[in-house]
């Protein structure tokens, strides 16, 4: 990860910087997983164990 931020931001990036972008890619990974689950229990093939 270091190394891609490094080659797409050659000028450096704050940690700060670097620890946002990684949760908003985080959240974007999350929200297909739980879309994925509520899509596989809409269709019967797994069960809604909430």
């Amino acid at each position: 990860m270091v190394e891609a931020s490094n080659k797409r931001f050659p000028k450096g990036v704050e940690p700060f910087q670097m620890a946002t972008r990684l949760l908003e890619e985080c959240g974007e990974v999350a929200k297909e997983i739980n879309h994925s689950i509520q899509q596989s229990k809409d269709e019967g093939l797994i069960d809604n164990l909430s």
